[in-house]
């Protein structure tokens, strides 16, 4: 699901025309919103222009003279319209989306200038929002308006807080989510640069959020308008597995201790040491071990239900994300890292340091054989809750089935001695960036 949104500033000129064909073609979008077309006409030869292909509908609202405007164009084998609502500042389309025929709102909004005339699109928004009902809302385009001053730079002296305010209210009245914007921090830029504003966004409610839960909107680069286009997207990351961890709770758990040891006996692994107890070990985190066929079953069934109550979870916290608190709640992030990037350390050099040397005996005991008493030590001055590597199982593990699990330790040990060699993948591990900027774009910006 792709929906591109952008304030053109006129569709008189050719180039605009294929700014917006090549953004719908590069993004492969499924829906076009363009506000700002300064067109009192719009007809099937400049849609298909801008759209780049037969399979597509159109519906607009004039404008009048040399401003506004608005034109919204769709793929008609993704979204199937029912009914439209076209007054003057946004066009609302029902319709039916994707191969499920999912009931969903889109309106494509651009807001006047004049305070006033905003307070009534809000309050005329709003009602039909309220009269139509319905779980999935999409309201996208050019509002003209910003939340707060942390979504305006340059122009701090002209803020009018009570008009932001009014913004925020109509968000909340609505119970519109406002999702964090990727890319770039502002959407619109003066010529000169000396101010720049995000007023161009995407407003969805909850239901649509619960349908597309990957849901990420981006501000893409600025081209032929003084508007970055924007889309609104799901993306299908597919990470893989998720990662196996040993959760300490499955201690208290009646037989778990029977059931590891009676498992692990029963593993019959051939090859050489390092092998054997990395077959073990994953055999033992694989997701049906030693299940029955009616517990494999029972457990997917109990997994679905415990996912469905999890999404519900996520999703009403990336509601209450949208408060002040937990954008103030960053202030310890932000102290810790202006903190260390200020300070100034003497770094100590190593010239004319004289450092200690091995003696010989000393030297000895370095290439001796692993003795499990050495072993052993290593492995209980280790904390409970670490994990020698990423694949999930903790000391605590290792060190309640020490009994059972130090022969194949050992035997490993005992062939990495001699022969100097790891099994593939016993030296994996994750890493994970954690970005120095608020809108990380780079490598560099980790």
């Amino acid at each position: 699901m792709k929906i591109l949104s952008f304030n053109i500033r006129g569709l008189g000129g050719r180039l605009k025309v294929v700014e917006v064909r090549n953004l719908v073609r590069s993004e492969n979008v499924d829906m076009v919103c363009l506000q700002e077309t300064k067109k009192e006409s719009v007809d099937k030869k400049l849609c298909a222009s801008l759209w780049g292909a037969d399979d597509f509908e159109w519906a607009f609202y004039p404008s009048e003279g040399r401003s506004g405007g608005i034109v919204s164009i769709w793929k008609t084998s993704i979204f199937k319209l029912e009914t439209s609502i076209i007054q003057p500042n946004f066009i609302a389309l029902y319709g039916r989306w994707g191969e499920q025929n999912l009931d969903c709102w889109v309106v494509n909004v651009y807001a006047p200038c004049v305070q006033q005339l905003k307070k009534d699109l809000w309050v005329r928004l709003h009602a039909l929002m309220d009269e139509k009902g319905g779980a999935r809302w999409c309201l996208v385009g050019d509002f003209n308006s910003v939340k707060d001053a942390k979504e305006r730079k340059g122009v701090a002296v002209n803020f009018r807080r009570e008009k932001a305010e009014c913004f925020a209210e109509f968000i909340q009245k609505t119970s519109l989510i406002d999702l964090p914007l990727s890319g770039r921090k502002y959407t619109w830029y003066k010529p000169d640069g000396t101010c720049m504003s995000r007023i161009n966004r995407f407003l969805i409610t909850i239901g649509w959020l619960d349908q597309w839960p990957n849901l990420s909107q981006w501000a893409l680069s600025r081209g032929v308008s003084d508007h970055c286009p924007i889309i609104l997207k799901m993306e299908d990351l597919d990470w893989g597995p998720k990662p196996f961890k040993v959760l300490n709770c499955w201690r208290n758990e009646v037989g778990f201790v029977d059931f590891v040891k009676n498992e692990w006996r029963g593993l019959k692994v051939e090859g050489w040491a390092g092998f054997i107890l990395k077959e073990k070990l994953r055999d033992c985190k694989g997701e049906d071990f030693g299940l029955t066929m009616e517990e494999v079953l029972q457990r997917k069934e109990l997994l679905a239900t415990w996912h469905h109550y999890a999404h519900q979870k996520e999703s009403l916290l990336l509601q209450k994300s949208r408060t002040r608190w937990l954008q103030e709640a960053d202030a310890n992030t932000r102290f810790f890292h202006g903190h260390f990037q200020d300070c100034k350390w003497n770094r100590p050099y190593f010239q004319g340091l004289d450092f200690k040397t091995l003696n010989p005996t000393k030297f000895e005991m370095l290439i001796e054989p692993f003795s499990l008493q050495e072993v052993k030590a290593a492995v209980w001055d280790c904390e409970n809750t670490k994990s020698p590597g990423p694949d999930g199982f903790n000391f605590y593990f290792i060190k309640d089935f020490w009994d059972i699990m130090q022969a194949d330790f050992m035997s490993f040990f005992t062939d990495f001695h001699v022969y100097g060699r790891l099994v593939k993948g016993a030296n994996n591990s994750f890493i994970v960036l954690i970005p120095k900027k608020d809108i990380p774009q780079r490598v560099e910006d980790y």
